[in-house]
């Protein structure tokens, strides 16, 4: 997330921007820092709890993807990185999983975390290095055990969207239309092409991808953000 000095008409605006993985955030980003703006607060992706006091006041705003294009852009993106989403992306030898199996792992974690032990597992030892500092780790406060598993039910879309604050903030849809809104509400220009690059011995993940019933199971599961924004159906 990003506390920023806007400046509208002549006038200080300071906003947060909440910025949920895989949601044109560094866009937004680049786009204040061509403006010039001072980013008070610069924390890329992490849990809204971390947002500093002084700021919990400020006017927030997001921006929110079809469920099913951010899941394919989430697969695209981590299934390179080892070590993070490695425990939902890839089998118990570390082969990568196609993503209709993603995507039904994810849409229900606390079956994966029951399903899925010896994954689970490996989770909580990267939790225990205490040298971690990727994003990720904001959003667990504690080991996953067969007592806590079941706080988990919900998809990571979900996941991710609350732990990021996007319950009490300002909503654009990641939608051309959303897009020139955002722009005009923190008076910036979004050039910046902000696209998963995959590597090379990976192919390329779209939509098309999703077989119509997973399709049809996200929209189940994830139905409230087809519903928040007129946009997105």
């Amino acid at each position: 997330m990003y506390v920023i000095d806007v400046i509208k008409d002549n006038q200080l605006e300071r906003k947060v921007f909440l910025h949920m993985i895989k949601t044109a955030g560094i866009s937004v980003h680049h786009g204040c820092t061509k403006e010039g703006y001072a980013l008070q607060y610069n924390q890329r992706h992490c849990h809204i709890s971390v947002l500093p006091h002084k700021y919990q006041e400020l006017p927030r705003y997001i921006i929110l993807r079809k469920p099913e294009d951010w899941y394919v852009s989430f697969y695209n993106f981590f299934l390179p990185v080892q070590g993070f989403f490695s425990f939902m992306l890839r089998d118990d030898e570390g082969v990568p999983v196609d993503i209709n199996e993603f995507i039904f792992r994810a849409l229900n974690m606390k079956h994966f975390f029951n399903t899925h032990k010896f994954k689970r597992d490996i989770l909580n030892s990267i939790l225990n290095e205490q040298e971690t500092q990727h994003f990720m780790f904001t959003f667990f406060t504690e080991q996953i055990t067969d007592e806590n598993a079941g706080d988990y039910n919900f998809s990571v879309f979900d996941w991710f969207w609350r732990g990021t604050g996007g319950e009490n903030a300002t909503v654009f849809p990641m939608t051309k239309d959303g897009i020139k809104d955002i722009e005009k509400e923190f008076n910036i220009t979004m050039e910046h092409e902000n696209k998963t690059e995959v590597v090379e011995e990976y192919k390329p993940i779209t939509t098309k991808d999703i077989n119509p019933e997973m399709l049809q199971l996200i929209r189940d599961v994830d139905y409230r953000y087809y519903d928040m924004l007129e946009e997105l159906k």
